[in-house]
């Protein structure tokens, strides 16, 4: 029994309890579908106090509902987005899969206009890319957009190899490539930091610096955790090496594509993201069941999707996870000038062409505000017309790149740098 409740089998016991949650799920679902068709006497239809208990009723039968529900990967629903007033069909195509992630592009259909192209590279840090679906979406406008599509490690058998900070680099040194040049890139939060290694060595590299985007845009990432430490920087720090290897990793349970495989759970991650903001998260629910009693379904309605998406979380594998704590928040290896990745020093200094554009939330509480613009400061040989940074005021993480000020504030800042950019070039 003991051995059987050892963290490293605790993902069975979480996923038996998950599987039986959702039948609760089906169960309040079931009650909340009934209720709704149940149509009051006449008499009785038009009294109001009656009709608010019964929505009131509801919202909390679909509040159990939402919570008891076990959640797999959201769709990414992007068919279609208009521009000038026209409506643009959209293809989403798989153009190179591996093993741990797909390079998706929304490839627009009957659109002659050439666009600048704009990879997005999704953090890997326990949501899927498709919390960055709204991102992608306003970003289609002005680009021909491709995104990173990473895979739960848990459905990647472990035939497939191992997958490590340094992998990712890789990766996305391919996906650069494989687009071609006159790229830019966006990377958020955890993306940046791989993001910003994969250009340093395609800088200097003599066979590959073509390969160099164009541009990199960074958001909320931490390049140099040593500026304004955040409570996660703290967390990290605090503890050791084992005791994250002893405490947050799991095994995938029998069952899976990648079963055996070790795994820093979703479920960990989420609960850790739950924590940081549980108020918040307090505040929204209540809210939302407000709206419901009070007949405001589509306010109530908007505040359910953002936590269908929001508890959608996926594994990262324990390697990936593991180096990702030592490289970036431990061992500063990478402000330091000290991060070698499979023999090859990540060098900011090598850094001459690609343009870098930072962005930041003066109220960011994941990385403090100094940690994404140390980008610009450790790329000592790119001239100050490729540089720029980005504060916005009164804006916490996710509010840089999703919502109305990133898509009012940020997104237009974006456009213009990368335009600069390309005309600089021709």
């Amino acid at each position: 029994m003991i051995g059987f409740l050892d963290n490293r089998h605790f993902y069975t016991l979480a996923d038996g309890l998950s599987k039986s949650m959702s039948l609760s799920s089906s169960y309040f679902k079931g009650l909340a579908d009934i209720l709704a068709d149940i149509e009051p006497p006449s008499p009785y239809k038009d009294i109001e106090p009656l009709n608010k208990a019964k929505r009131a009723i509801g919202a909390k039968l679909r509040l159990l509902e939402s919570l008891t529900q076990s959640y797999d990967k959201p769709e990414w629903d992007i068919d279609s987005i208009k521009i000038d007033h026209k409506k643009i069909g959209i293809d989403n195509e798989i153009i190179h899969e591996m093993p741990f992630c797909n390079l998706l592009h929304f490839k627009k259909r009957s659109y002659d206009v050439k666009q600048p192209k704009l990879l997005i590279v999704a953090p890997m840090a326990g949501h899927y890319a498709t919390l960055l679906r709204d991102t992608a979406t306003d970003a289609l406008k002005y680009y021909d957009v491709y995104i990173t599509d990473w895979k739960n490690a848990r459905d990647v058998p472990i035939s497939r190899g191992a997958f490590d900070f340094d992998s990712y680099i890789n990766y996305l040194i391919h996906f650069f490539e494989d687009i071609g040049p006159d790229l830019h890139v966006l990377s958020i939060c955890q993306a940046g930091v791989p993001s910003y290694a994969a250009v340093c060595i395609l800088e200097a590299s003599e066979d590959k610096v073509k390969y160099a985007p164009a541009s990199l845009t960074i958001m909320g990432s931490p390049i140099d955790t040593r500026q304004s430490p955040t409570t996660v920087n703290d967390f990290a720090i605090e503890n050791t090496e084992d005791w994250f290897e002893d405490n947050l990793l799991c095994t995938v349970p029998i069952g899976y594509p990648g079963e055996r495989r070790l795994v820093y759970p979703g479920f960990m991650q989420l609960s850790a993201f739950w924590s940081m903001n549980a108020a918040r998260h307090e505040k929204s629910i209540k809210d939302a069941m407000f709206h419901y009693t009070e007949g405001d379904f589509e306010r109530g309605a908007k505040i359910r999707s953002f936590y269908t998406e929001y508890l959608s979380v996926m594994d990262l594998t324990a390697e990936f996870y593991l180096q990702t704590i030592m490289v970036v928040f431990k061992e500063h290896l990478l402000p330091k000038g000290e991060l070698i990745s499979r023999g090859r020093l990540v060098d900011p200094s090598a850094i001459k062409q690609t343009a870098i554009m930072t962005v930041e939330g003066e109220r960011d509480d994941i990385c403090g505000v100094g940690q994404t613009e140390a980008a610009l400061t450790l790329a000592t040989q790119l001239d100050k017309s490729k540089k720029k940074h980005l504060l916005i005021q009164n804006c916490g993480h996710y509010g840089i790149f999703n919502g109305k000020r990133y898509r009012n504030l940020v997104l237009p800042e974006i456009v213009e740098f990368t335009n600069n950019i390309d005309k600089a070039k021709k």
